[in-house]
């Protein structure tokens, strides 16, 4: 007759969870891809924090030393001293699992940045044009 222990149940449930963060971080780091492959250029962050338990954190999306992706920004203490930004891909497994449910948000800030900088970048060729066609001609 065999016995199962404690330890089996809880081995069973860390394959179980670490098969459920396996599917998460490659989902993740599918977003991250397809997000690069735009090449937005762009970097946003939510005004809103991402608290849980005795964690504050920010979520966004820009380049860090890593590259492109959806990011986080810690803060470190009461005072609002925050670390710097790392890869959400990068972050604990409860960072990431509290922060999926504000990536559509990220999203959504992404677009409306990306609106705007297409905005700016029009109005800088049109002056720039200007300044090109009042140029005297080449000698």
């Amino acid at each position: 007759m065999t016995v199962i222990t404690p330890f089996d149940t809880l081995a069973k449930v860390a394959e179980d969870i670490n098969m459920a963060s396996e599917h998460l971080q490659e989902a993740l780091r599918e977003i991250d891809t397809r997000l690069a492959a735009l090449h937005v250029g762009v970097e946003v962050w939510l005004d809103e924090a991402v608290t849980f338990e005795n964690s504050t954190w920010r979520i966004g999306y820009g380049r860090t030393r890593h590259g492109w992706g959806l990011r986080i920004l810690r803060r470190l203490d009461d005072n609002g001293s925050v670390g710097y930004p790392i890869l959400l891909t990068n972050a604990s497994r409860v960072e990431r699992i509290q922060s999926v449910l504000y990536i559509p948000r990220v999203l959504h800030a992404l677009e409306v940045a990306a609106q705007s900088v297409t905005e700016h970048l029009k109005h800088a060729f049109t002056v720039t044009a200007r300044i090109v066609d009042s140029l005297p001609p080449k000698a």
